[in-house]
């Protein structure tokens, strides 16, 4: 079992596999020059700082597409088979970010690492977990044997998000918090 270093060592591995089972893997992702700089001018003297990216070797750039923003990226998750997400942020023991709200909430079958996550989330009913690449091609051979299934899973879990995370629920929620300040 191979473990990824960072998002750039797991762009590229997800791409080699994909490949290598037959996949199509889309990593939107925009890495411009200018933002890079620090990172690779320090990592000449040796010095690696994980939140400086430094800019991706070729392998990496092949992968990339540009970023999606707005409707464009809603409609690129609900067109996607499945989304791949990762974590920007240096928090090991929580993860949350948009990209899992969004996928769910487009109905669409989210892969995200395994980890803690925000209460009323849960894993195998509302996403799929991975801890290697190779978790994220079973997840993703199963989604491409079972479309259907797939479709199915990413509804119910869609279904259930709505329930949980309603604006309703979040003020009834509120409403109950500041009852007890009284």
């Amino acid at each position: 079992t191979s473990h990824f270093k960072g998002r750039a060592d797991l762009v590229k591995d997800v791409a080699h596999a994909a490949s290598a089972h037959g996949f199509r893997f889309t990593c939107h992702a925009e890495a411009k020059r200018k933002y890079h700089r620090a990172g690779a001018r320090l990592a000449r003297y040796g010095i690696e700082l994980p939140f400086l990216i430094k800019w991706p070797d070729k392998r990496l750039r092949q992968c990339l597409s540009p970023p999606l923003y707005g409707i464009e990226l809603y409609e690129g998750i609900r067109q996607s088979k499945a989304v791949l997400n990762n974590f920007t942020d240096l928090s090991v023991g929580f993860h949350s970010n948009m990209r899992i709200f969004e996928t769910i909430g487009n109905g669409t079958p989210l892969v995200t690492p395994k980890g803690v996550y925000p209460e009323g989330l849960e894993d195998g009913i509302d996403y799929l977990s991975f801890k290697t690449v190779e978790d994220i091609c079973k997840h993703v051979a199963r989604i491409k044997a079972e479309p259907e299934a797939a479709h199915a899973h990413a509804q119910r879990a869609k279904a259930r998000m709505a329930r949980t995370f309603s604006k309703g629920r979040q003020y009834d929620l509120f409403f109950d918090f500041a009852s007890r300040l009284v």
